[in-house]
C-alpha cells in the first residue's frame, strides 16, 4: 500500500501527518484485526504526491509503485519503481507528465 503521510481526516487520534510517501507491506491478521509492518520501501523520501499513488505485487515479494501525479517547480511528473524480491530497487523511471511526454533519468 502507499502511505501518503496524509493524517485522517475523521479518525481520533488523527495521528501524525508527513510530508513524504512511502510504500509499505503489512500482513493483515482478519481475526484480530490487526496489521503489522513487513517493509517499507525507502529512495522516494523527497516524492511527494498529494493524489494518484499505488503499490502493485506482480509476483511474490517484487513491487512496482507508482506516483501518477508529482508537482515540482518545473510542472509535473510521473515516477514508476520497482522493487525485486530483497527489497532492492530494480529501476525507477520519470517522465514528464501534460504537453508531451519525456524520460527523465535518475
Amino acid at each position: 500500500m502507499i502511505d501518503n503521510g496524509q493524517n485522517s481526516l475523521v479518525q481520533m487520534p488523527p495521528g501524525i501527518e508527513r510530508k513524504v510517501w512511502a510504500p509499505r507491506a503489512y500482513a493483515i491478521d482478519q481475526d484480530a484485526q490487526t496489521s503489522t509492518e513487513l517493509a517499507e520501501y525507502p529512495g522516494t523520501e523527497g516524492v511527494f504526491s498529494q493524489f494518484c499513488g499505488s503499490t502493485y505485487e506482480d509476483a511474490k515479494s517484487n513491487y512496482l509503485v507508482d506516483y501518477a501525479y508529482t508537482p515540482t517547480d518545473s510542472g509535473q511528473r510521473a515516477e514508476i519503481l520497482g522493487y525485486d524480491a530483497s527489497g532492492a530497487e530494480a529501476f525507477d523511471y520519470m517522465y514528464v507528465t501534460g504537453g508531451g511526454a519525456r524520460l527523465i533519468t535518475r
